[in-house]
Formats: structure tokens, sequence, C-alpha cells
């Protein structure tokens, strides 16, 4: 985690902390499903079940089928950022 948190500057760490926290509407750390599903369909986006299934399954690294912070951040990061960063 500290890596990630030196790639990103304190604005973005802040910001990514603020959305996380507003799609974890139950506030116990962690990002379910149906969590998920309320957040895309608040931005207005379509995305089926099989899709957001499939979302989760990529982003979830230790397999409790829910996002933690760690797997959020990791997930958001621009590659291109990490690869041209000193």
């Amino acid at each position: 985690m500290n890596l990630l948190v030196k790639i990103l500057d304190d604005r973005e760490v802040a910001y990514l902390r603020d959305q996380f926290e507003k799609i974890d509407t139950d506030k116990s750390g962690l990002i379910d499903a149906f969590e998920l599903k309320q957040a895309v369909l608040d931005s207005k986006l379509k995305i089926s079940d099989q899709e957001l299934t499939a979302l989760i399954e990529n982003i979830d690294n230790n397999d409790n089928s829910q996002i933690d912070y760690t797997e959020f951040i990791t997930s958001c990061i621009d590659i291109n950022k990490v690869l041209t960063d000193d």
C-alpha cells in the first residue's frame, strides 16, 4: 500500500478515498456487488450482471467477492503513470 501511495499525490489519494467511501454505502470497508452495481447505475453507465461479476473478479485479489480499499486503489491507478513516474 505504501508504494501505491507514493505513486499518487495527496490530492489523488484523497479523491480515491472519497470515491471509495461513497461507493461503500454500508461503511463496511468493502465494496460488494450490490454497492458497485448501485454506483454504476448512479453514474448512468450500463453494465450487465455478467460484466459486473467479471469486474469484481478482476479487481478482487483475495477472492472474497468484495473489493477492499487497496484493491480499489490498485484498480484505479493509471498504468501509464506507474511506467513513466521516477
